[in-house]
């Protein structure tokens, strides 16, 4: 199993609050889905969605993408990259260097690109 959920909290009476609430129910879906004993990898990031949190979405839905079309990961991540203008003449940026703004824009053509490949990634 490879599944990934992510959502934003909100601090609000000193307890964490989805800012969607709908992704309270989404949430509950996914924990039911997952086998028993599975472990998973948390992460928490404060402020606006950040680096981290971006470079985690942008493999994970490189590797929905790849899975649901048959092609490798790397052969996704450098299309993504390329239709967004991270691939200049030879030279190929590596995600970890570019700007935050950049993140958002490779994050939104995994989203596009997704679309094409009929998942729904946003």
């Amino acid at each position: 199993m490879n599944e990934n959920f992510s959502t934003q909290f909100v601090k609000k009476g000193g307890k964490l609050c989805y800012l969607k609430r709908s992704h309270e129910a989404l949430f509950k879906k996914f924990v039911d889905a997952l086998p028993e004993n599975t472990q998973l990898d948390v992460l928490f990031e404060a402020g606006e969605l950040g680096r981290l949190g971006q470079l985690s979405r942008i493999h994970g839905n490189i590797g929905k993408i790849a899975r649901e079309t048959g092609s490798s990961f790397e052969e996704i991540k450098i299309q993504a990259k390329k239709e967004s203008g991270l691939i200049l003449d030879e030279t190929v940026l590596s995600l970890g260097d570019v700007s935050k703004q950049q993140l958002d824009t490779v994050l939104e053509t995994t989203i596009r690109l997704g679309e094409f490949a009929g998942l729904n990634l946003r």
